[in-house]
């Protein structure tokens, strides 16, 4: 009996570890799933701001080639509009040039066609002033009663000759520079019909070329 009452307390004291170690493992196992809980739940965030993290990088890069873009596209508009300033500066350059050079050479065959119709004038006034002496003096002779006298004459204002070469003149000035005028109209309509077709080669394309050029270029 006595044996019995010792073993007793013995077993219970026992069984009370035993249930208290298994609550300590119970609680230390809920701890534990607690904590890998938490970690999911961190790895799970972490994951989350990851992927953010590189849709913000993915647009910040979108962001960045599309102002690239941009910048460059604005660059290349600037450089064309600067070239096309000079081109055509440089173009009615040349044009007022060849304008002052055609004005010129007008002026100068004008000059060349007056100096040599005042030349013919000129010439003309001599011969018709020596005419008219002459007819003075045949009809003074024709007066005279003296025939040797008048046969000395005669034969001395015979002997002198009116020149028949006189230099021959464009009669049609008018004509002439006008075509001039024409070839000038017509190199205008070639220029213009030049203009208008590069001018529908620029606005189809330019653009365009420009915009897929610099695409390449990034």
């Amino acid at each position: 009996m006595r044996c019995r009452e010792t073993t007793e307390p013995t077993v219970s004291l026992c069984l009370s570890l035993s249930l208290s170690l298994f609550l300590s493992l119970s609680l230390s196992f809920s701890l534990s799933l607690c904590l890998s809980v938490s970690v999911c739940l961190s790895l799970s965030v972490c994951l989350s701001l990851s992927v953010s993290l590189s849709l913000s990088l993915s647009l910040c890069l979108s962001l960045s080639v599309s102002l690239s873009l941009s910048l460059s596209v604005q660059r290349s508009a600037q450089s064309a509009v600067e070239d096309s300033d000079q081109i055509f500066t440089e173009l009615i350059r040349s044009i007022e040039r060849r304008s002052s050079e055609v004005k010129e050479l007008i002026r100068a065959q004008e000059k060349a066609q007056v100096s040599q119709a005042e030349g013919l004038l000129e010439q003309l006034k001599q011969e018709i002033a020596e005419l008219r002496k002459r007819s003075t003096e045949l009809e003074q002779l024709s007066h005279t009663e003296d025939h040797i006298h008048f046969l000395q004459r005669y034969q001395s204002l015979s002997s002198i000759s009116v020149s028949s070469d006189l230099p021959s003149i464009v009669v049609r000035p008018l004509q002439y520079f006008g075509d001039v005028s024409k070839t000038v109209s017509e190199l205008r309509e070639k220029l213009e019909d030049f203009l208008k077709g590069e001018w529908t080669k620029i606005s189809t394309t330019g653009v365009l070329k420009t915009i897929r050029t610099s695409t390449l270029d990034h």
